[in-house]
């Protein structure tokens, strides 16, 4: 992620004139129904690969630690159940909140929890050690792909079964 990071910010120079005219060709492109991530609009395409690259990792972070808290036993967070319903009851915005939440790029920030979160509940299903192989190494580390297709990763890390379901948006 570090890599990937130092790689955005010394790539991402450009003059304010270029800037502008990449943000309104973008915006030229779009149609009144498709929703609008700032950071994806201001982003030079020569960066968004790496971008989407740490978006990635950044997704099975997130999710890992969201799929963590939801293994803590009930005994030690009695509440938990009403905690799990707040948090996935505002990350489920409406009205005003979720055009703000399309503008300022929440929305993506939420679809990456719950990526996440399906990721790593349909690896875990299948191997109880495979969320541990994930950061074991590079390579464990899932891609976009996979993060959506979690059988794709099951079936490249050798996990003995096909079955695991594509993710779901919630």
């Amino acid at each position: 992620l570090l890599a990937l990071m130092t790689q955005l910010f010394t790539a991402s120079t450009i003059s304010p004139i270029d800037l502008l005219g990449e943000v309104f060709a973008r915006l030229r492109g779009l149609s009144s129904s498709q929703s609008v991530d700032v950071t994806t609009l201001f982003l030079p395409e020569r960066l968004r690969s790496v971008a989407r690259e740490a978006t990635t990792i950044m997704t099975v972070a997130e999710g890992h630690a969201e799929w963590v808290m939801r293994q803590v036993s009930r005994e030690i967070i009695p509440h938990r159940d009403e905690f799990e319903r707040t948090i996935d009851e505002r990350r489920q915005a409406t009205g005003v909140a979720k055009i703000v939440a399309q503008l300022t790029g929440i929305a993506s920030k939420r679809s990456q929890y719950s990526l996440g979160l399906h990721f790593f509940e349909a690896i875990a299903a299948e191997d109880g050690d495979a969320p541990r192989r994930v950061f074991a190494s590079p390579d464990g580390l899932p891609t976009a792909n996979e993060l959506t297709d979690p059988g794709r990763w099951v079936r490249r890390m050798g996990c003995n079964s096909n079955s695991v379901a594509p993710a779901r948006r919630r």
